[in-house]
């Protein structure tokens, strides 16, 4: 059976969205809380972009910023050394890690680099945050 060109081109563009709309079987049962980061890297939920200005004037979509910090809500169980903890409030560059996204979330993975060199520009100690840090 011979294929005409409109025939071909609705079934590409059939194949072509069913694979946009599939998705992996092992991806429905993915949570947040289970995501293991791998050694020396660390999970980062970012603080959300500023909606409003101190006055009071809205910031449209295109002009919000992303912020530069974050809580931490991951480190890997086996990192005994590692100098970071969940729940605190770090700076990172702009830049830094791979966004991804599990149960509708943003997160940022980051690698933590022994040799001086970090995506993470520092931290606040727990005891200076006090009731302000907020961990997802």
């Amino acid at each position: 059976m011979a294929l005409n060109n409109g025939t071909a081109n609705r079934e590409t563009q059939k194949i072509y969205g069913d694979m946009l709309n599939a998705k992996p079987a092992a991806e429905d049962g993915l949570k947040l809380a289970d995501f293991i980061p791998a050694p020396n890297s660390i999970v980062v939920k970012p603080a959300p972009a500023d909606e409003m200005t101190h006055g009071g004037l809205i910031i449209p979509a295109q002009a919000q910023i992303d912020k530069s910090f974050g809580h931490i809500i991951a480190v890997n169980p086996d990192d005994a050394g590692c100098q970071y903890k969940v729940g605190q409030l770090i700076y990172f560059r702009h830049d830094a890690g791979s966004m991804i996204q599990i149960e509708g979330q943003d997160v940022v993975v980051m690698e933590i680099v022994g040799d001086g060199y970090s995506d993470i520009l520092g931290y606040w100690p727990a005891d200076k945050l006090e009731d302000k840090q907020e961990c997802a």
